[in-house]
This record gives C-alpha cells, sequence and structure tokens, in this order.
C-alpha cells in the first residue's frame, strides 16, 4: 500500500512538473510574441509619423512657393503692365485653396490617431486668414490706380513674412515629432534585444531542463517496462505452473480417489451382512469423503481453468443457461423439493458453459444453505441499472441477475468472506457441507465477463446474489 501510494504521490509530482513547464513556456512565447509584437507596431507608428510629417512639409513647400509666386506674378504686372505676368496668378488661386484642404485633412488625421496637433492646426487657421487677406489685397493693388499704393504692397510684404514664419514653425514642429519617434524607436531597438536575449536564454534553460527531465522519464519508464516483463514472465511461468497443478488435479489424483470408493464399495457390498458397526461406519465414511475429495479436486480444475480467460465469446440467452443449471442440480431440487420462479432474462456476450457452471453453483448455494425444515423458494429477477461501489456509482449500464432463496441467510459483516477462497462461514462439523470454492468460482466467472458479483443475507430469512452484466 505504501508503494502504491509512493508511486501515486510520484506520478502526481510529474504532472504538477508538466503542467507548470507548460505554463512557463506558454508564458515565454507569449512575452517573446508580444515584444516582437510591441516593436513592430513602434516601427509602423515610426514610419506613419515619416510619412505623416513629410505630406505637411511637403504641402506646406507647396502653399508657400504657391503664395510666391501669386505675389511675383502681381508685382511683375505691376512694375511692367504686361498681362502675361498675370498668367501665374490666374491659376494659383484655385491650387492655393486645394493645398490649404489637403493640409487640413493631413492634421485632423493626425489628431484621429492620437497626436497631438492643436498647435498645427491653430497655425493652419492663422495661415488661412493670412492667404485669405493676402488674396485681397493683391486684388486690390489689380485693380487701384497706377502707380501701385505703397501701403497695399509694404501691407502684403508683411503678411508674407508672417506666412514665412508661421511656415517654418509647422516645419520644426514637424521636425521636432520625427526627433521624439526617433527617439522612442532607439529606446525600444535598445531595451528589445535585451529583453529577447534573456527570454531566450531562459527559454533555453527551460527547454534543456525539460529535456533531461524527459530523459530520465524515458530511463525510469524502461526500468519499469524492464520489471513488468519480468513480472509477466514470471506470471505466465505460475500460470503454466498452475495449469500443470490443475491437470495433476484432475487426472492423476482423480484416479486413486475413484479406486479408492471402488474398493470401498467394494467391501460394503461383498461383506454387507459380516460388517457391522463402527467397520460399517468407517467405510461408508471412507467413500464419502473420497467422493467429496473428488468434487473439491473438480472444483479446483474448474477454477485453475478460469485463470486462462481465453474463451470466445458469443451471444447467450441466460434463458437457456439457467435451465441447463437447472437440469444439472435437479436431483438435488427433486430430494428438497425446491420451487423456482424465474423472469424472462436477457441475451448477452459470453461463454455458454462458464455461465452455466456460475448458475449451477449458485443453485447448489441455495440448496446447500436451505433450511431443514421449509420448502425452498427460489426466486431469479431480472432488470436494468448500474453498479454501485463504496458509495460512488458509475454510468455504465447493467443487466442485473437477482437470485434470491429463503434459506438460512448470514451475517452481512462476512459478505466479502464468502467470495474468497476456501472460506466457509460454517466448519466442516457442521449441518451445512459447504466447501468454500463455489462462490469463489462465480465471482471469477463474473471477472472474466468484465461484471460483478454481490451478495446480501439476513441470518434466518435467505441469501441474495445479484449478477452485474455489462450491456455494452
Amino acid at each position: 500500500m505504501m508503494r502504491l501510494k509512493f508511486k501515486f504521490s510520484y506520478i502526481q509530482k510529474n504532472f504538477q512538473f508538466v503542467v507548470v513547464a507548460f505554463i512557463i513556456s506558454l508564458a515565454t512565447l507569449i512575452g517573446i510574441s508580444f515584444l516582437i509584437r510591441k516593436q513592430v507596431n513602434i516601427y509602423g507608428q515610426y514610419s506613419d509619423a515619416i510619412e505623416h510629417s513629410f505630406e505637411v512639409m511637403n504641402r506646406v513647400e507647396v502653399l508657400e512657393q504657391l503664395l510666391k509666386d501669386a505675389e511675383t506674378g502681381v508685382r511683375g504686372y505691376l512694375l511692367t503692365n504686361d498681362s502675361i505676368f498675370l498668367q501665374p496668378y490666374t491659376h494659383v488661386n484655385d491650387s492655393i485653396k486645394k493645398c490649404m484642404l489637403d493640409l487640413r485633412e493631413i492634421i485632423s488625421d493626425s489628431e484621429k490617431h492620437g497626436n497631438n496637433s492643436s498647435m498645427q492646426m491653430n497655425r493652419l487657421r492663422y495661415i488661412n486668414e493670412k492667404v485669405i487677406l493676402q488674396t485681397s489685397i493683391l486684388n486690390d493693388l489689380l485693380v487701384a490706380p497706377k502707380p501701385p499704393d505703397k501701403v497695399l504692397l509694404r501691407k502684403g510684404k508683411d503678411i508674407l513674412d508672417s506666412l514665412r514664419v508661421n511656415f517654418d514653425s509647422m516645419r520644426h514642429y514637424e521636425l521636432n515629432l520625427l526627433a521624439s519617434s526617433r527617439i522612442e524607436k532607439n529606446k525600444s531597438k535598445e531595451a528589445t534585444p535585451a529583453y529577447l536575449s534573456s527570454l531566450l536564454a531562459f527559454s533555453v534553460i527551460l527547454t534543456l531542463a525539460s529535456f533531461a527531465y524527459i530523459l530520465k522519464e524515458l530511463f525510469t519508464r524502461h526500468k519499469y517496462q524492464t520489471e513488468l516483463e519480468r513480472k509477466i514472465a514470471e506470471l505466465n511461468q505460475s500460470n503454466e505452473e498452475l495449469e500443470q497443478i490443475a491437470y495433476a488435479s484432475s487426472h492423476h489424483l482423480q484416479e486413486p480417489l475413484r479406486k479408492l470408493r471402488l474398493f470401498s464399495s467394494k467391501l460394503l457390498y461383498k461383506y454387507k451382512d459380516d460388517v457391522e458397526g463402527d467397520v460399517k461406519k468407517s467405510l461408508e465414511r471412507i467413500d464419502a469423503s473420497a467422493f467429496a475429495m473428488q468434487e473439491l479436486i473438480q472444483n479446483l480444475a474448474d477454477y485453475t481453468s478460469l485463470t486462462k480467460h481465453q474463451e470466445s465469446y458469443t451471444s447467450v440467452s441466460l434463458n437457456s443457461v439457467l435451465y441447463q443449471a437447472l437440469y444439472s442440480v435437479q436431483n438435488e431440487f427433486s430430494s428438497k423439493a425446491a420451487q423456482v420462479k424465474t423472469d424472462r432474462l436477457p441475451e448477452i456476450k459470453g461463454s455458454f458453459e462458464r455461465l452455466v457452471l456460475l448458475f449451477k453453483n449458485l443453485l447448489e448455494n441455495s440448496i446447500k444453505y436451505a433450511k431443514p425444515d421449509s420448502v425452498l423458494e427460489i426466486i431469479v429477477s431480472y432488470r436494468t441499472g448500474t453498479y454501485a461501489k463504496d458509495g460512488k456509482r458509475n454510468k455504465q449500464e447493467y443487466h442485473i441477475i437477482s437470485i434470491q432463496d429463503n434459506g438460512i441467510g448470514f451475517d452481512n459483516m462476512y459478505v466479502e468472506k464468502i467470495f474468497a477462497l476456501f472460506r466457509r462461514l460454517h466448519t466442516q462439523q457442521s449441518f451445512f457441507e459447504g466447501k468454500g470454492i463455489g462462490l469463489a468460482i462465480c465471482k471469477r466467472i463474473m471477472s472474466n465477463h468484465n461484471g460483478h458479483i454481490t451478495a446480501a443475507g439476513k441470518l434466518n430469512e435467505g441469501a441474495l446474489f445479484e449478477l452485474y452484466f455489462p450491456i455494452s
């Protein structure tokens, strides 16, 4: 028992180690995946930031150039009065509007992605106001009488200068964003290899430890397997020796007993008139003891043959089995004037001969322990249900055959004892003549059929035996 407990504890510890190793390995893989994903996200954000900043700076550059072209065209026209200088100006207004819309969309999109671009948006609003004002001044210069108003020219120059300052501020802001993104990327780039190296080193150590553990388990399993093979070989040898004993019991030992009975019967018959008293009783006892010994040896041979468990099972009607068993004990039933009531029994997979032996032993048990002064009644009933042991009921469905009699019964405290080999509840000197092997044979037959047998009794009221045959 201590060895079994040790093995169970060992298996539990091994299972816990496997679970912990699996959880740690999974956590390590998740950690590595998280770091890689984080690094990829950072590079993606950095790439988006570069693309966004360059788009903003490009649009700012284009807008600044468009405003310069517009002012240059107007000033050229004012100086030369040649309308060819106005050609860029007539097309530039639409381009300025489109460029402003593009800038607003790019900066708004940056805010949607979590970037704080409110300063850029404020600058863009200021630029938009100044662009409108600059356009108005240029239009006024075109329609004003010559020479051009110096105040308007000065005002236009001031507006353009303020626009250049804001354009530079927008460019510097985007460059600062790029620098911040680059710093974050470099920090992550420096930290990630250290984290990954630590996790990879830990993974390597865990893998090596798991490999060593698996090797140890393989060697342990090989040792247990070798031990098991040795035990199986010893068991096979024991079974072969047991078969030889059974063969010797059923053949070589039976012959002397038959001769003993034959000679004792001859003496009784030949000298029946001359032999009296103690001599006659002794001869009768010799014959009875030899007969009992023959039965016991035959029962032993039956029991040992059951340990091989090599029968091929077929579909068997338990009704036919019961009728065959009743036929084999009809003489004993007649002497006891026994009555049998039976339900219709099912068909199962099994060995017809072994099942007949099972029912025969149970019927003989009822006959042996019948009340001397009462008519023996045996009730065989059938139902389906589950099997419970130690208060635990499994889900397997069984054919349940109940065999109940009104014999002397027994105390339930001895319920396990009655199925043991050569264990009897009554002494050999008692009125009842059991041998202590019939119910052991019944238990072995039920075990070979993947079933169970249970017993319950009440003193002077009878006994109940239940046979559980699995349905599937």
